[in-house]
């Protein structure tokens, strides 16, 4: 695969972010209502991670959709919450922690520059 120019892979981490978090909304508005709409809240966005390329657009989905089922956790001003203290509640929580995980893990890693001989550096 070849490299992205350098702005470019920023504006497709932004637009993914962005696409996580509407569908992070989405997923968090419609969880409680039955497992079945859990089960769509949260393989839908599973789905979707794992059909993204790996890289800036798998990341920002992933971290976009975890930080606002993050973000939901923290509470409304009033002093509910609007993810509940369910099994379904606590289970959207684990999921999104292991999609957050799941983005930065499968990040690829850089190549490092062979040294002139076209061998890779020796540690001794």
């Amino acid at each position: 695969m070849s490299r992205l120019p350098r702005g470019l892979g920023w504006l497709l981490l932004l637009v993914a972010a962005g696409v996580g978090v509407v569908t992070g909304v989405a997923s968090i508005g419609v969880h409680d209502k039955s497992w079945g709409w859990f089960l769509l809240a949260v393989g839908a966005p599973y789905a979707a991670a794992v059909a993204a390329p790996p890289g800036w657009v798998r990341a920002g989905f992933g971290l976009g959709w975890s930080g606002a089922v993050l973000v939901a956790l923290l509470g409304r001003p009033e002093g509910d919450y609007v993810v509940t203290a369910t099994a379904r509640g606590y289970a959207l929580l684990l999921a999104a922690l292991v999609l957050a995980v799941f983005a930065i893990v499968t990040l690829p890693v850089g190549r490092r520059a062979a040294d002139e001989s076209g061998s890779s550096p020796q540690v001794s």
